[in-house]
């Protein structure tokens, strides 16, 4: 709670400097910077949805709003407290015993973190070698500490897992194989929708601008414990408007816009799942 309301006075601090009126004058107004933003908000929905068919049996339509809650939770409130949800959603949804479907949630976890972590050590190589700025003044050496040391222990525990796998991971290869390239793909398409979304408000900045940026915001989602990432992003990416030449009163309003519509999207879909008992209406069968 403290951090985040230093985040929020930072943040707060920030736009005072750049003028709330500079700021509301440069909302953006590009039509496909709004359709980019829903593409990214459903995607990680839409790709658990296809995650989770591979290996159980429901209704997909039905079952999305418990993955648009389950992503709420996780974004919003504390980190795999969106698991624990979806742990209570699917065993009465699903049909299946308890340890089948804790066991299939910790696996896809698993891929996902394999996934996740990565992907992110290839695209924050990639966008840093094509990008403007170096580790260190992109995020300041403390959080250039934690996201090694993420990576370390991730290196860490490779060969643990590899020696305890049959008491870790029961899921099948080739199922495992087909959610992996699923969770990739996820990544991948989110980073260039992120990317169209700040290339599309601002086209006349550089693209290797953009790099930096979705490098730095790779860096803060593999930070665990980090409250409101999309808030801490805003504050870090004003902070680098200046060193990166980047106008800051559009480049302000953009990312305020994306991180409040993300909180009103949350609130909005969130109080209508739960008052429309949407999430508790998937049809099953047991496989």
């Amino acid at each position: 709670m403290v951090l985040l309301v230093g985040i929020l006075v930072l943040l707060g601090w920030q736009l005072t400097s750049v003028g709330w009126s500079e700021v509301f004058r440069n909302l953006p107004v590009h039509p496909l910077f709004y359709l980019l933003f829903l593409l990214l908000y459903v995607l990680l929905p839409v790709a658990e949805s296809f995650i989770y068919r591979v290996t159980w049996e429901f209704d997909v339509l039905k079952a999305f709003p418990a993955f648009i809650k389950k992503r709420i939770f996780n974004k919003d409130v504390v980190g795999y407290s969106g698991e624990v949800y979806f742990f209570e959603w699917a065993r009465k949804q699903v049909g299946l015993p308890k340890r089948a479907i804790a066991e299939t949630i910790r696996d896809n976890n698993i891929i996902s973190s394999v996934a996740s972590t990565v992907v992110s050590v290839v695209l924050v190589s990639i966008f840093l070698t094509a990008g403007e700025l170096s580790l260190d003044r992109l995020v300041g050496e403390r959080m250039v500490m934690w996201f090694l040391l993420s990576v370390v222990g991730f290196v860490i525990l490779i060969p643990l897992w590899i020696r305890f796998r049959h008491f870790l991971f029961s899921m099948e290869w080739r199922t495992a194989g087909i959610i992996l390239l699923i969770q990739v793909g996820r990544l991948i398409t989110g980073q260039i929708l992120q990317i169209g979304m700040w290339a599309v408000v601002m086209p006349d900045v550089p693209l290797t601008v953009w790099f930096t940026y979705a490098a730095v915001s790779i860096i803060l989602s593999r930070i665990p414990f980090l409250p409101n990432q999309m808030l801490v992003f805003t504050s870090i990416g004003l902070g680098l408007s200046g060193p990166l030449s980047v106008a800051q009163a559009p480049l302000a309003s953009m990312l305020v816009v994306a991180a409040g519509l993300d909180k009103l999207l949350n609130l909005t879909l969130f109080g209508l799942i739960t008052l429309t008992g949407r999430d508790r209406n998937a049809a099953h069968q047991n496989t």
